[in-house]
């Protein structure tokens, strides 16, 4: 039992680890563009934040849709079907994507609209319009990248993803600082340039995620642009039957946090700002369970592909042991040094205050958001996500953000109640994942698929 525990963690940790690097890289260019077009003016980063308020929980849905085609690629390999068959799913979901960044491209071109709503001023919002039409161009790149990254993972070869992740991260950096500020003889676009950036970013990622399925030797063989691609309905109906689900529980989860960013700002700017720090710590620290979640799909996937069901089951406990250990980790990181890090952010003492107060807070959050990601993931490698969307609905807004609020604002705990809320919540969605889990494994184990 030692044995076998090790060997999945072992194989948690090897595709896991790549995954999780290559989430800190693609979550570091927000960080990038934030600096920088902060550096560059107040009304940039206005601009560049609020576009992003406003389209992320689309973009979001649509990552969330294609990416499950990484279980279905997982159980495919596990089931020892061909390589054309694996292939076509890659096509067929980089289709999908490509269909769903057209009405993106369409919704950015009236998405600004929206920012008066939030006071916006006129001048922001012009700058929006234009960072929003640079940056729409790069979604079809991004789908295609999602849909080639879930390939990866569902193959167990995440390390391509994270070595393209590099680049994007890189090309993020040198164009941000070239476009934005006018370097190297090139005209300075500010907000603007940032988009620009983002689909150069984009761009380059798939084109060199591309390039490494067309030469690697040992993925050549699961290359889908070498064979004669059928597009098949039902295929499409799979990975969309499984990916719609996964979509909404995504937009469920951003919403939830959008809003809870909103209503701290009820509670004054310091204690707003003191939230914030908060969440982007705990925001970049999620990366980790996110990463290995990923993993855990694609262990599970296999076993489920290869009919192994108890091993399936093993692997799911697996999973969560391996999360749980980081997320303890990260939890204490957070608890134990929470004036420190705040530091890193402000030198105002009442901000740290605040801010370090939250960060405990924090730390206690990563503990139910960790095991419900790592839940998410397990279901995912059975192909079951209609049931944690509706766990997660009910989760992160008939609980989290309803009992946030009341102790909140009703109670008049303030910052501290809205924070006990949403870690409730999250821990509840924990739960039920888990007893979702429970379910489904005995289910396949007794009346095999």
């Amino acid at each position: 039992m030692k044995n076998q525990w090790l060997k999945e963690c072992g194989l948690i940790l090897k595709i896991g680890i790549p995954i999780t690097i290559a989430q800190l890289l693609n979550i570091s260019m927000s960080f990038v563009d934030t600096v920088m077009t902060g550096n560059y003016s107040a009304e940039a980063l206005a601009a560049v934040s609020g576009s992003h308020n406003l389209i992320i929980p689309f973009q979001v849905f649509g990552v969330a849709v294609i990416g499950a085609a990484q279980a279905i690629i997982a159980q495919y390999v596990g089931s020892g079907r061909t390589r054309n068959e694996i292939g076509r799913v890659v096509v067929h979901s980089a289709t999908i994507g490509i269909s769903f960044s057209i009405l993106l491209i369409l919704l950015t071109r009236f998405a600004s609209l929206g920012l008066p709503f939030f006071g916006f001023e006129q001048q922001v919002i012009d700058l929006a319009d234009d960072y929003l039409f640079a940056f729409s161009w790069g979604l079809p790149a991004t789908m295609i990248f999602i849909a080639f990254a879930g390939f990866y993972a569902g193959i167990s070869k995440p390390i391509v993803t994270m070595f393209t992740s590099i680049i994007m991260l890189s090309v993020n950096i040198i164009g941000n600082y070239t476009l934005i500020f006018g370097n190297f003889g090139f005209p300075e676009l500010g907000a603007e340039g940032a988009g620009w950036t983002s689909t150069l970013a984009a761009w380059s990622g798939t084109i060199g995620i591309i390039l490494v399925s067309v030469i690697h030797r040992e993925v050549r063989r699961f290359n889908p642009f070498k064979m004669k691609v059928l597009f098949d309905t039902n295929l499409f109906g799979h990975i969309l039957k499984i990916g719609i689900p996964s979509g909404f529980s995504s937009v469920f989860e951003v919403s939830m946090f959008a809003v809870f960013s909103l209503l701290m700002g009820r509670f004054g700017v310091k204690v707003l700002a003191g939230s914030q720090i908060a969440l982007n710590c705990a925001s970049f620290v999620f990366m980790i369970p996110l990463g290995l979640s990923f993993a855990i799909t694609t262990v599970v996937g296999l076993h489920i592909g290869r009919q192994d069901y108890r091993e399936a089951r093993f692997a799911g406990l697996s999973g969560y042991s391996v999360n749980f250990l980081f997320n303890i980790f990260s939890a204490t990181v957070l608890v134990v040094f929470s004036a420190r890090i705040a530091g890193i952010y402000t030198n105002d003492p009442e901000l740290i205050g605040i801010a370090s107060t939250l960060l405990i807070y924090a730390g206690i959050f990563q503990l139910s958001d960790g095991a419900q990601v790592a839940g998410l993931g397990v279901l995912r490698g059975y192909k079951d996500t209609k049931i944690p969307m509706i766990s997660n609905l009910i989760s992160y807004w008939g609980i989290g953000m309803t009992l946030g609020y009341f102790l909140g604002f009703i109670l008049d705990y303030r910052a501290e109640g809205m924070w006990i809320g949403i870690i409730i919540g999250l821990s509840v969605a924990a739960v039920l994942h888990g007893i979702r889990f429970y379910v489904v494994s005995n289910r396949t184990i007794n009346n095999p698929f």
